[in-house]
Order: C-alpha cells, then sequence, then structure tokens
C-alpha cells in the first residue's frame, strides 16, 4: 500500500497510520457499519451521528472529539481510551457500553442512559450528566470534576475512589451508591438522596449536603471538615471515626446515629435532632461543639 503526501510516497506501517489518520466521511462510516462495523483508531471527529445505530461498533481508540452523537445507539459499543472531548452524547444509549479510560472532558452527556457502562477511569472533567441514568455503572477512579449530574439517576452506581471534586450533585438519586475513598471535596449535593449510601473514608471537606438525605448511611472516617449539613437527614447513619470539625449540623437530624469516635471540634449542633444518638460520649472534641445537648 502507498499514500503519496506533498509528492514523497510512504509505504508499509506508515502508510497504514496515514491512512488510518484521515478523517472518515459520513458515507464510509455507513459502509463500515453495514459490514465489520470496526471503527478501531478512525478519526470520525467532528462528523453528525445524531440517530446512529452504533451498537456493538469497535470504536476502541477512535477520534469522536466534536462528533455529533445525539440520540445515537451505542449499546455494547467498545469505547475504550477513545476521544470524545465535547462530544455531543444527549440522551444517548450507552447501556453496557466500555468506556474504560475514555477522554469525556466537556461532553454532554445529559438525559444519556449509561446503565451498567463500564467508565472505569475514564475523564469526565466538566462533562454534563444532568438527568442522566447511571444505574449499576462503574466509574471507578474516573475523574468527574467539576462535572454537572444535577438530577442525574445512579442508583447501584460504583463510584470507589472516583475524583468528583467540585462537582454538582443537586439533588441526584444516589440512594445506595457506593463511594468509599471517593473525592468529593467542595462538590454541591444540597437535596441529594445518598440514603443507605456506602462513603466509608470519602472526603467531602467543605462540601454542601444542605438538606441531604444520609439516613443510615455509613459514614466510617469520612472527612466532613467544615461540610455543610444543615437540615440534613442522617438518622441511623454511622459517622465512627468520621471528622466533622467545623461541620454546620444546624437542624439536621442525628436521631440514632452513632458518632462513636467522631471529631466535633467547633462543629455547629444547634437544634440538631440528637434523640438516641450513640457514641457521643466517645465522640472527641465534644466540648468545643455548639449547641450539643
Amino acid at each position: 500500500m502507498a499514500v503519496a503526501i506533498l509528492g514523497v510516497h510512504a509505504t508499509g506501517p506508515r502508510a497504514t497510520a496515514q491512512a488510518q489518520a484521515a478523517r472518515l466521511t459520513l458515507e464510509e462510516v455507513r459502509t463500515v457499519l453495514r459490514t465489520t462495523r470496526d471503527l478501531a483508531g478512525k478519526d470520525l471527529s467532528g462528523l453528525r451521528l445524531a440517530k446512529v445505530n452504533l451498537r456493538g461498533a469497535d470504536l476502541t481508540g477512535a477520534n469522536l472529539t466534536g462528533t455529533d452523537l445525539r440520540e445515537a445507539r451505542l449499546e455494547g459499543a467498545r469505547l475504550r481510551r477513545a476521544a470524545l472531548r465535547r462530544a455531543n452524547l444527549a440522551e444517548a444509549n450507552l447501556h453496557q457500553a466500555d468506556l474504560g479510560g475514555a477522554d469525556l472532558r466537556e461532553a454532554d452527556l445529559r438525559r444519556a442512559n449509561l446503565s451498567e457502562a463500564d467508565a472505569s477511569g475514564a475523564d469526565l472533567t466538566a462533562a454534563r450528566l444532568g438527568g442522566a441514568y447511571l444505574a449499576a455503572a462503574n466509574l471507578r477512579r474516573a475523574r468527574l470534576t467539576r462535572a454537572d449530574l444535577a438530577g442525574a439517576y445512579p442508583p447501584g452506581a460504583i463510584l470507589t475512589a472516583a475524583d468528583l471534586t467540585e462537582a454538582t450533585l443537586t439533588g441526584a438519586n444516589l440512594a445506595g451508591v457506593y463511594a468509599e475513598r471517593t473525592i468529593l471535596d467542595g462538590a454541591r449535593l444540597d437535596g441529594a438522596d445518598l440514603t443507605g449510601g456506602y462513603l466509608a473514608g470519602a472526603s467531602l471537606v467543605r462540601a454542601s449536603l444542605a438538606g441531604a438525605r444520609l439516613r443510615v448511611a455509613n459514614l466510617d472516617r469520612t472527612n466532613l471538615l467544615a461540610a455543610d449539613l444543615r437540615g440534613a437527614d442522617l438518622g441511623a447513619a454511622y459517622l465512627g471515626g468520621a471528622n466533622l470539625s467545623r461541620a454546620n449540623l444546624a437542624g439536621a437530624d442525628l436521631a440514632q446515629a452513632d458518632l462513636a469516635d467522631a471529631d466535633l471540634d467547633e462543629a455547629d449542633l444547634t437544634r440538631a435532632r440528637s434523640e438516641g444518638v450513640r457514641g457521643l460520649d466517645r465522640a472527641r472534641n465534644r466540648a468545643t461543639a455548639k449547641g450539643l445537648r
């Protein structure tokens, strides 16, 4: 195979790489989808593929930067290490898609279906995921800094060791979420539902959780330094060894919660419900807490 560029003929591996690097046309993409469905490593950047059926297609390492994939069918598609920066995937179906290590920075995934998708290690910095369905999605070690997940629904999603620094999760339904060692520093979780969530060892430094529901959540050794928990429901939650230093728990519901070994240094517990609180006698720095009854 030979490829002529500026009068020079390239052969062998170099020619193959050059051929693969050429951006495909929409018609070429459709032709591949009718045959092998193998688009691995291909350049599809900027193409308009809205509503196109890419179900089960191999897009491993493909360049989809800025591509329009609105309402596209990508169920079971292989997108591992694909470049999807600023791609429009609004309302796309990515059920069971493989997005491991993919670059989804600033991508639009609003109302997309990512149920059972594998996005472990993916970069979703500043991505828009408002209203996305993330049931049982694997987001281990994913980067979601400054991502917008307001109103997202991720029941059973795995967020272990993911980075959601300054992410927006206002009103998100995170009931039963698995977020061990997850970083949520400065995240906005006001009104979010974290009922029964597992957040052991997570970091929520200066996170905003006003009115959030954390009933029966596991917050073992969770760092809630200076977090805003005003009016939050922490009924029967486990807060053993949690750092609540300078946290604002004014008006929060702590009934039946376990605070054994929690650090309450300068925490504000004004008007907080404390009926049946366990381990309070073993909480650290309780003498400096405000409003503690």
